[in-house]
């Protein structure tokens, strides 16, 4: 009874409402509207309308949203290469569920990459972009355009990158339904199983740059090989996947298994590992971005320098989860626990890893960026010299391995080989009118060190660069360089420096005894290993086949002792005296380098005479030895054939005669003049004032730099300079007038600040003519 009255108050209550309804709705349609007022627009209707419907049952389009337990899933599959029509449209690759009724992985609705040929499809308005496609598409639950256009691309080979990533989704459901459900029960055999996972690895390389769908499948494969795998052994070597935001779950597998058996990890397990740590994030960096090869080769070289055959890491606690959330709406989320330690989530081992990352960013900077700002000169020789050194041996492109032939034929058996600089065909970087930077060449030394073959000048080295019309040294080495440096290094290049520019343009003309100098004091020092003295010797031979200075030497002598400053300048006196003659231009050398190393340049000539004097070495005595005659001297150490001036004594003391005289003559006139006419002194001094208050303003800089000369002096100076073949005489006498200058007096005042600077004049009298020393004016200029 008690139902029986709920029953009849439910029926009261919805008659009681439909009544209540009823009447307010004939009210509202009786009212009569306002004459003066007129209906609101559709779109400014206050009270918004709203539909609700009630269905009870299915129509026709609906009929497969519950599932049907008589259906099963091998009479639905499609194998891959069968032909299936459906709806008008073959598809001829297969690989799908085709049928009515197949309950998803869950059993409780219908799979949704289950393709109901029942159902409407829209071929001629079909819906290729796909539009009309939700986050989670079904196929049962599409409209017709939506399955028209679905099944068009089904009919594709299905490699189009362009395809709405929705439709691909819908594919890979019946993929993934068909590993993980029925391959468990009933089971599929082994080749289907390897023709699925080959088709997802396809459709990985199609649509590659969707990151759902690389996220999806990678893991998919991943928890397959585990589920299938041995937990006895790792997996074949990783792959670094694009994206991600952890450690693979088949990776951190694998390190478990290492971690276990305390076996190393081998460098690909270890950069594959550190390279996809979320928390470092290592794949945006530059160098991971432009060279990932590179990258992963010296990292290979790195870890077994540091590691050996790879770290060693002790479980932790923390076990692996081993899960896979599955992309299709009809499956459920899948977890199955391991008994491996999860070690990816320790921070000490990656700490090293990243450091050693860290390492091998910071020397592939200088090539990153040059690929990054030149990628179509990757292969070029100016990029390989770039590269680490550890590097270089293993990346030779053929233009390298063509040059290194070439450089190791022009050696061919000698110790040391000039070669043009531009021959070794730097890339552009010949081409332009730059110098080259010393990082370039400090990879080009790397590069060609490590196919046997040494290069002077040598940044790492003598910190010197060639020019681009210049030469280099090369030579034939072995084993590689070792930094930091000798400490006797330093010293030695600078002798090598100074020696060379004594001998500068006799480099075809060397005698062994010049060799054996050079060999002499370069075994003096003990700490020098053979490569460094093979640099240091070809450091000289280069220095002597270009036109250097003194310019900024005085800064590298500063620092000597007395006893180094007294070697140096007697190696430098005996190698000039090596041959047998010492010429004009060796002397104003020697002069020269005696007044930087502040030693007295008069007190040369007795040790070159005394250096030419000293006795030649025919053979050690030795306390056995008695009897011997010393032999004649050797015929070539009697003369030995010049191409060079030798010094003229007379013409010497002639010349200091001279001097003398026209000295004595000048000062004369001075005192003179300055007795009989103070007036016509203060003159000329005030002309002299005024002409060079006039050019001070544009030479004030270039006086400070050439011996405190005034403009004048300078202006003279550039005169005679500007003439190549030398100025007359007559034609400097000019110009000294307009100047307000006295010639004589003023080329005293030229050279005595040549002198200040360098120990030699500047301007030198040829007859009637005047010519300047363009090396002595280059180093006053600095």
């Amino acid at each position: 009874m008690e139902g029986v009255w709920l029953i009849i108050l439910a029926i009261g209550g919805v008659w009681f409402l439909s009544r209540l309804l009823g009447k307010q709705s004939r009210n509202g349609h009786n009212k009569r509207p306002d004459a003066h007022s007129s209906p609101p627009p559709e779109h400014l209707d206050a009270k918004p309308r709203f539909t609700i419907e009630v269905r009870y049952g299915r129509d026709d389009e609906d009929v497969d949203q519950l599932p049907n337990t008589n259906v099963t899933a091998q009479s639905c599959w499609v194998p891959a290469n069968t032909n299936r029509a459906v709806c008008g449209v073959t598809i001829t690759h297969g690989r799908i569920f085709v049928g009515s009724g197949l309950a998803a992985g869950t059993g409780y609705i219908v799979e949704p990459a289950l393709v109901n040929p029942n159902l409407t499809v829209d071929l001629q308005s079909g819906d290729h972009q796909g539009v009309e496609l939700g986050y989670w598409p079904q196929y049962h639950r599409l409209g017709p355009q939506a399955r028209a256009g679905f099944l068009q691309y089904l009919a594709t080979d299905r490699d189009d990158p362009e395809a709405p990533m929705g439709f691909v989704f819908l594919y890979f459901y019946g993929l993934e339904r068909r590993l993980l459900i029925d391959a468990q029960h009933p089971g599929i055999d082994e080749a289907e199983y390897r023709d699925l996972i080959g088709e997802i690895e396809r459709l990985l390389d199609v649509y590659e740059r969707n990151r759902s769908f690389q996220g999806y499948a990678n893991s998919l494969l991943g928890f397959l090989r585990i589920r299938r795998g041995s937990l006895n052994q790792p997996g074949e070597a990783p792959a670094i996947l694009e994206y991600g935001s952890h450690v693979p779950i088949s990776l951190q597998v694998d390190l478990g298994i290492f971690s276990v058996n305390q076996r190393p990890i081998p460098d690909e397990w270890a950069y594959a590992w550190i390279m996809q740590d979320p928390q470092f994030q290592f794949r945006q960096r530059k160098a991971a971005e432009r060279c990932p090869d590179e990258l992963w080769e010296l990292f290979k070289v790195l870890y077994r320098e540091r590691h050996g055959d790879g770290i060693v890491v002790k479980p932790n606690k923390t076990m692996v989860k081993v899960e896979y959330h599955p992309a299709s709406p009809g499956l459920r989320h899948l977890y199955e626990p391991l008994e491996l330690p999860n070690i990816s989530i320790l921070k000490g081992p990656t700490k090293k890893l990243a450091a050693l990352i860290d390492t091998c960013c910071d020397e592939l900077a200088a090539y990153s960026r040059f690929i990054g700002r030149h990628p179509e000169r990757k292969e070029s020789l100016e990029a390989f010299s770039l590269l680490p050194a550890a590097l270089a041996a293993v990346n030779k492109s053929a233009d390298v391995a063509t040059l290194e032939a070439s450089l190791r034929q022009r050696l061919d058996g000698q110790a040391f080989c000039r070669v043009p600089f531009f021959d070794l065909a730097l890339g552009e970087a010949s081409a332009s009118n730059n110098k080259p930077s010393a990082k370039s060449m400090r990879g080009l030394a790397s590069l060609l060190e490590s196919s046997g073959i040494g290069i002077e000048p040598d940044a790492r080295y003598t910190a010197s660069v060639p020019e681009l019309e210049g030469d280099c040294i090369i030579f034939v080495v072995r084993g590689a360089s070792e930094f930091p440096l000798s400490e006797d290094f330093e010293h030695a290049a600078v002798v090598m420096r100074l020696a060379g520019f004594v001998l500068y343009g006799q480099a075809d003309s060397l005698t062994d005894h010049h060799i054996d100098v050079i060999d002499g004091f370069l075994g003096g020092f003990r700490s020098l290993t053979p490569l460094e003295n093979q640099h240091l010797k070809a450091y000289f031979f280069w220095e002597m086949g270009r036109k250097s200075t003194l310019a900024g030497m005085r800064k590298r002598v500063d620092g000597m002792s007395h006893e180094d400053r007294t070697e140096l300048e007697q190696v430098l006196v005996r190698l000039a005296s090596a041959d047998g003659v010492v010429d004009t231009h060796e002397l104003k050398k020697l002069r020269r380098t005696a007044s930087l190393l502040g030693r007295d340049p008069e007190a040369l000539y007795s040790q070159i005479h005394s250096a030419m004097a000293e006795p030649a070495l025919v053979r050690a005595a030795s306390g056995n030895d008695r009897g011997f005659r010393i032999p004649e001297p050797a015929a070539d150490r009697v003369q030995v054939p010049s191409k060079r001036k030798p010094l003229d004594v007379d013409a010497i003391q002639n010349k200091r005669h001279e001097t003398e005289h026209i000295s004595g003559v000048l000062h004369g006139i001075f005192d003179e003049g300055t007795r009989s006419a103070p007036d016509q002194g203060e003159e000329l001094q005030a002309t002299e004032k005024g002409a060079s208050e006039a050019l001070a303003n544009d030479d004030d800089a270039s006086a400070g730099l050439l011996g405190g000369l005034d403009a004048v002096h300078l202006s003279l100076l550039e005169s005679i300079a500007q003439s190549k073949e030398g100025l007359l005489r007559s034609e400097a006498e000019t110009k000294a007038a307009e100047l307000k200058l006295m010639l004589a007096g003023a080329l005293d005042r030229i050279n005595e600040a040549a002198f200040e600077m360098t120990d030699a004049p500047v301007i030198e009298e040829a007859g009637e003519v005047l010519v300047v020393d363009n090396e002595i004016l280059e180093e006053m200029r600095g």
